[in-house]
């Protein structure tokens, strides 16, 4: 019996599954992809090639701006934390050009130290604390020739994988889509190397910070650069001691009827200058402190009564009051 026509309109059947007969197996002639299967498996192959550089691309940025922003830092102590983090803003916004050219300008470039020893500063004259840090890291002039050559053909790398990398490859043939592989795999191999490099110099760096603190928070340190943060066997340094200093602050923001209390003074200091504490300056209690710079305060206390404890009240004396202050034997 005659098959009858499908009507008009009507997909036609599938065709059963063939098979032909190759060396004994039977292999399905449906299974084998097709010229435009492998292409499209090549070219999400070229994509994931793609995407696996730019992500270590953007690694190395962030990393490499992190490094820039903190490898240089100078200002007055009381503003070096805002001074960071307005660089580390500025450096975020730089191309990875600008940020490569900086590292290399100031990380490989030693400052031109003083007859001291030390860097150049731009520290006022009237300002108390001032900060000057720097990390260095020393190559010699072959090694800076080849890191510098090194950074700038990454750069070049960087700018071709983002605005020319298709326009450099047929990614509508498998033989261009192989090419296309075979090259990100060379170049995500070229910027590991890179990001290898800078987490060297990047941790270098954090070595050199943790010695640094470890330093500055050693009591030897401070008895040698902070003279007036005396030792225990000490009195309270003169007028121009830093506790000293910060009482009289205290006393131009906080006096009642020319007398200031001592526990709002108390607050004060441990708000703006929590490092400065009766013990680091020879006392065991702010009472002590005062008592120690009795010729610079004149000091009273109220009477304790069942409603509030006793208080402590200074003032500053006048400049003709104030006595003078023996010097200490050596």
């Amino acid at each position: 019996m005659a098959s009858q026509p499908e009507p008009p309109g009507r997909p036609a059947r599938e065709a059963p599954c063939q098979t032909a007969a190759m060396g004994g197996d039977a292999v399905s002639m449906w299974s084998a992809p097709t010229r435009g299967e492998d292409l499209a498996a090549l070219q999400g192959l070229v994509q994931q090639k793609l995407g696996r550089c730019l992500i270590r691309l953007q690694q190395y940025e962030l990393l490499i701006k992190d490094f820039v922003a903190r490898a240089r830092l100078e200002g007055p102590a009381n503003s070096i934390l805002k001074i960071q983090e307005a660089r580390a803003a500025t450096v975020a916004q730089q191309t990875l050009g600008q940020v490569v050219g900086a590292l290399l300008g100031t990380v490989f470039v030693e400052p031109a130290w003083d007859e001291d020893g030390f860097p150049p500063t731009a520290a006022p004259s009237d300002e108390g604390v001032w900060i000057n840090s720097g990390f260095t890291v020393s190559v010699s002039d072959e090694e800076f020739a080849a890191v510098k050559a090194g950074m700038a053909d990454l750069v070049a790398l960087r700018n071709e994988l983002v605005h020319g990398f298709v326009a450099q490859h047929d990614l509508q043939s498998e033989a261009g889509c192989r090419t296309a592989a075979a090259a990100l795999d060379d170049s995500h191999e070229v910027i590991d190397r890179h990001v290898h490099e800078l987490r060297d110099w990047y941790q270098g760096m954090l070595d050199l910070t943790q010695a640094t603190g470890e330093v500055l928070t050693n009591p030897d340190f401070h008895d040698h650069f902070f003279p007036d943060m005396l030792p225990d066997d000490f009195a309270v340094a003169g007028s121009g001691s830093t506790i000293v200093e910060l009482l009289r602050r205290a006393e131009a923001e906080l006096s009642r009827d020319g007398w200031t209390l001592l526990d709002d003074a108390v607050a004060f200091v441990r708000r703006i200058s929590p490092e400065h504490t009766p013990r680091g300056h020879g006392c065991s209690t702010w009472r002590q402190v005062l008592h120690e710079a009795r010729p610079i305060f004149d000091v009273k206390r109220d009477a304790a009564d069942p409603k509030r404890p006793g208080r402590t009240w200074y003032r500053t004396r006048p400049p003709q009051a104030i006595e003078p202050i023996p010097d200490i034997e050596a």
